[in-house]
């Protein structure tokens, strides 16, 4: 018995098959393919990018370029052994944008000038308080700006920072800011939200002020870079200001407070200490308190969080905010002969650096939320207390921080006491 053939069935299906696997296959080769690739050696790679405000509202772009390396197998870009020019400074153009600046910075380098190595973009603090927005913004569209690059301040200009940045030990400028920021996180001295996804985040948010890293350049250093003239200045934490003679002239320290997307002050090393205790974001910092048994002499302490902050928020007429900062620290140093081990003078010295830190974060944020300026910020604690996020938004936060009764409580447990708990005393 023969099968019978379904009548519905068309005869013609192989056929649509194989034109529509034909045409996927040729569709595959039109969208892959290399047609606008470029070799290595016909690209220049940016790594840190200056933008400075010129006359006319026009920008300064400065660009440093990535200097080719020698491989065991022949010589690098230089030629011949000599240095390439790119090794020796940095290039400015002026521009009505950084894209205007990309294709003007090209009719003076034989190679493409690209991005997609760029790791840090320095901002000059003339433009910074003009404002950012204009300058974000194509950051955050065109491609080859990644996000996690960093973006600072430059304390005055951007161009003259980038030409005197010596690093220490560093070849590559490639290395530097991931260096600084490490270091940043070791010495609390420095922010350590300075990606340009953080920025992007805080300026959007509401009621929120960004804080970003600070370059200084130090004119004293500058001046004698051997030190032969010796240290000038009185103790200081301020960015450009630090009492030293050697090394690099450009200074890694403090932060740029912004208000919305425009500069409006500076914060020393030891108010940026202070802010990431109120942050919460505080791994480990060294710090001097005076010795409760003798003020002439100093105690060195490593200081580090212990539990996040607890922020107690009610809001009125005025805003009551109660912060509560529990802190751990190991004593490393103790200038006098005092045994600090004991229960007693371990009581006075807890209690000695619970007011010296409650100082430096009581005046910081008092002294800015006066402004009605949250660097902290503050307002994320308060987020939960609105139905909508309408309201969160429309609710008046800066004018009524500034009428805010704001209480810190610091709480330091010194868990240990290094190699030797007995003071050391002369013999004589």
């Amino acid at each position: 018995m023969t099968r019978r053939e379904n009548p519905g069935r068309p005869t013609h299906t192989l056929g649509k098959r194989i034109v529509l696997y034909t045409m996927t296959a040729l569709v595959c080769f039109g969208t892959g393919g290399c047609f606008d690739r470029e070799e290595l050696e016909q690209q220049a790679f940016v790594t840190s990018l200056g933008i400075d405000s010129a006359p006319g509202g026009l920008v300064d772009c400065t660009f440093q370029i990535a200097v080719p390396k020698a491989t065991s197998g022949g010589a690098g870009g230089g030629g011949g052994g000599s240095e390439p020019l790119a090794g020796k400074g940095p290039i400015t153009v002026r521009s009505k944008t950084v894209m205007d600046a990309l294709a003007l910075g090209n009719v003076g380098v034989e190679r493409t000038l690209t991005l997609t190595h760029l790791n840090s973009v320095i901002i000059g603090e003339s433009l910074a308080k003009e404002g950012l927005l204009p300058t974000i913004r194509p950051m955050m569209r065109y491609r080859e700006f990644r996000r996690t690059m960093y973006v600072k301040i430059a304390k005055g200009n951007a161009r003259e920072v980038m030409a005197n940045d010596k690093p220490m030990l560093e070849t590559t400028n490639t290395r530097v800011p991931d260096g600084v920021q490490f270091v940043g996180k070791k010495t609390g001295m420095a922010p350590v939200s300075s990606r340009l996804q953080d920025l992007a985040i805080a300026m959007e948010s509401p009621h929120e002020a960004a804080v970003l890293p600070v370059y200084a350049l130090n004119q004293s250093v500058k001046a004698d870079p051997k030190g032969e003239e010796g240290i000038h200045g009185d103790l200081t934490y301020k960015p450009g200001e630090i009492a030293r003679n050697g090394g690099n002239p450009v200074e890694y320290v403090g932060g740029a407070v912004l208000d919305g997307d425009k500069l409006v002050g500076f914060l020393d090393g030891q108010q940026v200490m202070a802010l990431r205790f109120l942050r919460g974001s505080m791994n480990r910092a060294r710090m001097d308190v005076p010795d409760p048994t003798d003020k002439t002499k100093f105690i060195s302490l490593s200081v580090r969080r212990e539990r996040r902050p607890n922020y107690q928020i009610q809001l009125g007429q005025p805003v009551k905010i109660s912060i509560t900062i529990p802190l751990d620290a190991d004593l490393i140093g103790i200038g006098s002969g005092s045994n600090l081990t004991l229960p007693g003078p371990q009581v006075r010295l807890e209690t000695t650096v619970d007011e010296h830190i409650q100082s430096m974060t009581s005046s910081l944020i008092e002294e800015w939320a006066k402004k009605g300026i949250d660097i902290v910020p503050i307002s994320t604690h308060i987020r939960g207390k609105f139905l909508t996020d309408a309201q969160f938004v429309k609710y008046p936060w800066q004018s009524r921080l500034k009428d805010a009764d704001i209480k810190v409580r610091v709480q330091v447990h010194i868990r240990r006491f290094g190699l030797q708990t007995a003071p050391m005393n002369s013999g004589v």
